[in-house]
């Protein structure tokens, strides 16, 4: 029974509908909800440990479900106030990332905002540029070469460099916009390296706060061959 009470309130959250429970199982799922982000971030560890680059994705994936109190086939517009399926239903925008890359003042913007109050708009467009977007850059290296040839066994870095292009010189990333989700949340990234196989390298949760932050991955060189890998920044 306390499985099946877990389920339905984390449902209720997601689909957002938890105006209609009782002000005890809003408590409850206040409780929940303040252990969601260490819960997650422990089956992110677990996948870690067994190298499973994909269930780790759709953890990370689910971790901003919850932040944000949308449904798994939720538009990810849903994530922007105010924004409801009548909204969605203009056929303006489709995603947050066409919203990003477009103009405020864009045709498609100004249809899917048409009928909203000033006062609603403005709340949007104040939302967009809080927003992170980001640029990502990759230098790799082997600590300590005397050559430019990698070898078995050599401790090879991946450095990865985060800028956050929604904020200015000196700025730093402040609290993630969550109006549904009822505790502070600092902005992280999640820096993943996996090969094409599916496993992964490495993981890292990383909380700088800063415009731009850089991040190295440290691993030793496999057996000489060709090697591709994948690498997500999310």
């Amino acid at each position: 029974p306390i499985l099946i009470k877990g389920n339905v309130l984390m449902h209720s959250h997601l689909t957002r509908q938890t105006e209609s429970l009782s002000e005890q199982y809003k408590e409850d799922l206040r409780f929940m909800l303040g252990k969601a982000n260490s819960l997650i971030d422990a089956m992110i560890s677990v996948c870690q440990h067994q190298e499973a680059m994909k269930t780790a994705l759709n953890c990370i994936q689910f971790g901003q479900y919850v932040t944000q109190g949308c449904w798994l086939k939720d538009s990810s517009l849903m994530q922007l106030p105010h924004m409801s399926e009548k909204e969605m239903s203009k056929n303006g925008v489709e995603s947050i990332a066409e919203f990003l890359a477009a103009d405020k003042d864009d045709a498609k913007v100004a249809k899917m905002l048409k009928g909203m109050d000033e006062d609603k708009k403005k709340d949007i467009i104040k939302c967009r540029e809080i927003i992170p977007r980001i640029s990502v850059e990759t230098k790799i290296f082997v600590d300590d070469d005397e050559d430019n040839k990698v070898y078995e066994g050599d401790l090879c870095t991946v450095q990865v460099k985060v800028n956050r292009e929604n904020l200015k010189e000196g700025e730093k990333a402040g609290l993630v916009h969550a109006p549904h989700f009822p505790f502070p949340k600092q902005e992280a990234w999640w820096i993943i390296l996996g090969t094409k196989e599916g496993k992964i390298i490495d993981i890292k949760k990383v909380a700088k706060a800063e415009k731009e932050f850089t991040h190295d991955i440290k691993f030793l060189a496999p057996k000489t061959g060709a090697y591709n890998f994948d690498l997500h920044v999310l």
